[in-house]
């Protein structure tokens, strides 16, 4: 089946990806892609995305809440990050007994 196509599963029909976007409102997909901007560092994304969804509607207090929630994810992840890297260097091991795991 190509994408997109609608499949029945136990009775129960799957909405394409098209069709589930159009239940979320405009301003919502605003936010969500302003979200995801700010999230993957995108300054070209954020440079179209925040005034467009100014001039569809949204406000600036709507955005701003937005990018807050993403940054405290962000820093979240980050910190989790960085815990990881700290223990990794803490757990030092001698040559040769190094594991193969990384790309």
């Amino acid at each position: 089946m190509e994408r997109g196509d609608q499949l029945s599963v136990e009775g129960q029909q799957e909405t394409t990806s098209e069709e589930t976007s159009d239940i979320l409102a405009p301003t919502a997909k605003s936010l969500i892609a302003i979200g995801a901007a700010v999230a993957l560092n995108c300054q070209p994304c954020l440079n179209y995305l925040i005034p467009t969804a100014i001039h569809n509607g949204l406000l600036e207090e709507e955005i701003k809440a937005t990018i807050s929630v993403v940054e405290l994810i962000r820093l979240d992840a980050a910190g989790f990050t960085d815990k990881v890297v700290t223990d990794r260097l803490l757990q030092r091991r001698p040559a040769g007994d190094l594991k193969r795991g990384c790309c």
